[in-house]
């Protein structure tokens, strides 16, 4: 865009904010004797929140014939709707569905769902399968459909398998009821939703504003949270950045139903920059590009496909400016149309959307001709080149360390790509802090030091090692950095310690942040994943919850119950009544007149772990999770699964000294706070 075209922009939207006749709402980070802490309009808050993205409510079967219905209310016209359908999977079992149809403003909506259960040409025309190539087995006979489900028996990860009907025509405005009839035998849920296709393919689900909080376990967990006294709300948000102009009907209306539910809601939208298909599509140069060496290995093809994922490089200095120009669009609307309930606003990108680079744990990039560019102009040097894969891993089996001499030019691109990332991120959040006019948070995942010291490639492969870099040069204007409480030791008989050194970020007038996505009681696939802590009961759940929100209270952090896939895990008034027993410690906590100082610092030196060499699991971690993760399955009653000994899907073992076990061996510490990045 234009810069006379943003001028323009931000005139609009402050004249369309000043007619409302609403004043902005400040909420910032502050500091105060006893550190850095938000505040709303000059006071001092609890800094906890709920994070969750609109999704159906699970519904339970059983071995008799039970109806349902499913009412939402489109938010906009759309020719891409669709139904989808989502099945429990034990070991063995069956689900059997009948009398799909789906009506608009009580009228019957012409879908093909009233047949689509008759015989395979009818399926076909109606329903898709999700993967295509499942063995599992759907059968039709008489208006029936019996689905057969098992261990999964094809090479790969057990897929998420749902029915999604071909497109729909959803009409804004209009009423929708779907109603169907199921029952099964080991299948004890299925798990319906609604959702409109963006055009690059993404699934944002469609806000479901009529009976809402009966449908919808998001706005039905925000109600929960705020009668535990907790306004803060951080979501998930609808596809906005189209090609032919901001969209936002969508977005406006799944933050209206927030506000229905709680009127006193601050909001914290989680916006991804990333760049959009369209984008890319017409800037294919601008793609990031892996080693060919990495691509696919051994049929490792997780999260990038081929050499160049859908995924801008960070090196683009035309995709940094459209993504500087859509956050900057983005916070001005949120100024003109929420002044008193806009609290603050989160650009995500990269990886997971926490801004280390796209799918580093089992790829090297930097191969595409913007990175290469980049590179050349930070150097100085006009023939320097990126590094091939046999020069970043040369002697990786022999040192712990490149070599200083015959690898100068590793290091060097390794203290670039650091660069590269939180250039980019400051650059987002100098953006945010002007957009917003200083009165809002702006917040930012970064500085996972622990957590990435096992990369398989390198910590400096991650880009998370640059945040002197960050805190320079975002010159003030990131309020908040946050990571998810470490995946290595989060289970019910865990620690739950950070992924960074929060101690560090607080003492530069940040708060840190701990995203706690915890697989509560509530989450239906418990005895099939443990990457995230699952807990198989209340109990559990609540002394966790209770455990991690009590030690971020005592410490200063601030923090949100995420709701990960938004199926309601902290849909549970006995799970907030954790947070509502804690808030007399916390209004306690905002009186301290001493910030909490531990009694030993444990050293980072990012230059140092920049110049750790290739395959660093093999010298950065030290034992493995294995026991650790076999003994809290046990207390859950649950036996471990492969997942378990894994960080984020690859790290095989960890460093002690990021799980909370204390430091390595031989490890230099000193009784002393002043720990800084």
């Amino acid at each position: 865009m234009h810069k006379n075209a943003i001028h323009l922009l931000i005139a609009g939207a402050l004249a369309a904010g000043a007619a409302t006749g609403e004043a902005q709402r400040e909420v910032r980070v502050r500091e105060t004797a006893g550190g850095p802490m938000i505040h709303v309009d000059g006071k001092a808050v609890p800094p906890r929140m709920f994070w969750g993205r609109s999704g159906s409510r699970r519904y339970t079967i059983g071995a008799d014939w039970t109806p349902f219905t499913l009412t939402f209310t489109a938010p906009a016209d759309t020719a891409r709707g669709t139904v989808h359908l989502r099945f429990h999977k034990p070991q063995s079992a069956r689900a059997q569905l009948r009398n799909f149809s789906l009506a608009e403003d009580g009228r019957p909506f012409a879908t093909g769902l009233e047949q689509a259960f008759d015989g395979d040409a009818e399926f076909a025309q109606t329903w898709k399968i999700w993967p295509p190539k499942s063995d599992y087995v759907h059968a039709l006979s008489g208006g029936v459909c019996t689905v057969e489900l098992h261990p999964w028996r094809l090479p790969g990860p057990d897929p998420d398998y749902h029915f999604y009907t071909k497109f729909l025509r959803f009409r804004k405005g209009a009423v929708y009821t779907l109603r169907f009839e199921a029952r099964g035998d080991g299948c004890t849920w299925i798990l319906p939703g609604v959702y409109d296709v963006g055009p690059s393919g993404v699934h944002a689900q469609i806000p479901l504003t009529t009976g809402a909080e009966m449908s919808d376990t998001f706005l039905s967990t925000v109600r929960k949270a705020a009668d535990a006294g907790v306004d803060f709300v951080s979501y998930g948000i609808p596809e906005v950045w189209r090609e032919d102009g901001d969209d936002f009907t969508a977005f406006d209306a799944l933050t209206d139903s927030i506000i229905k539910v709680n009127p006193n809601a601050l909001l914290i939208p989680r916006v991804s920059v990333n760049a959009p298909k369209w984008w890319l599509e017409k800037n294919p140069d601008h793609r990031m590009q892996y080693a060919q060496e990495h691509v696919n290995v051994k049929g490792r093809g997780v999260w990038g496909r081929g050499l160049r994922p859908d995924m801008a490089t960070v090196s683009s200095r035309p995709y940094r400016a459209a993504a500087v120009a859509y956050i900057t669009r983005f916070a001005r609307h949120m100024m003109e149309r929420y002044p008193r309930h806009f609290a603050g606003i989160h650009p995500t990108g990269q990886n997971t959307s926490e801004w280390f680079y796209f799918d580093s744990w089992n790829k090297m990039n930097g191969y595409d001709p913007q990175t290469l560019a980049a590179f050349r102009a930070w150097t100085g040097d006009p023939s320097a080149e990126v590094p091939p894969v046999s020069a970043r891993l040369a002697g990786a089996n022999e040192r712990h360390l490149l070599d200083a001499a015959t690898q100068r030019r590793c290091i060097e691109f390794n203290r670039f790509q650091q660069q590269e990332m939180t250039d980019f991120v400051a650059e987002l959040a100098r953006a945010c802090r002007a957009a917003t006019e200083g009165q809002k948070l702006v917040v930012f995942f970064y500085g996972y030091a622990w957590e990435f010291a096992s990369h398989r490639y390198g910590p400096a492969n991650s880009g998370h090692y640059g945040m002197e870099n960050l805190l320079r040069k975002a010159n003030g204007s990131i309020d908040i950095l946050c990571s998810p409480i470490s995946y290595f030791d989060r289970a019910f008989c865990g620690s739950a310690p950070n992924m960074s050194a929060g101690e560090t970020v607080m003492r530069n007038g940040i708060l840190w942040l701990n995203e706690d996505d915890t697989r509560t009681h509530l989450d239906h696939r418990s005895e099939a994943y443990v990457q995230e802590g699952t807990l198989v009961t209340l109990p559990q759940s609540r002394s966790v919850m209770l455990r991690n929100t009590a030690q971020e209270a005592i410490r200063g952090f601030g923090s949100w119950w995420m709701d990960l896939p938004g199926m309601g895990w902290y849909d549970s008034a006995e799970l907030w009544d954790v947070q509502r027993g804690l808030m007399p410690l916390e209004h306690k906590m905002l009186a301290r007149t001493a910030p909490f100082t531990p009694e030993i610092a444990l050293i980072q030196d990012e230059e140092s772990m920049i110049q750790v060499a290739g395959k660093a699991h093999a010298s950065t971690s030290a034992g493995s999770p294995s026991r650790r993760s076999s003994r809290c399955s046990r207390a859950a009653g649950r036996s471990p699964t492969r997942r378990s000994t894994r960080s984020c899907g690859s790290a095989r073992r960890i460093p002690r000294h990021a799980c909370g076990a204390g430091p390595p061996a031989g490890a230099t510490t000193r009784a002393s706070p002043t720990s800084r990045a």
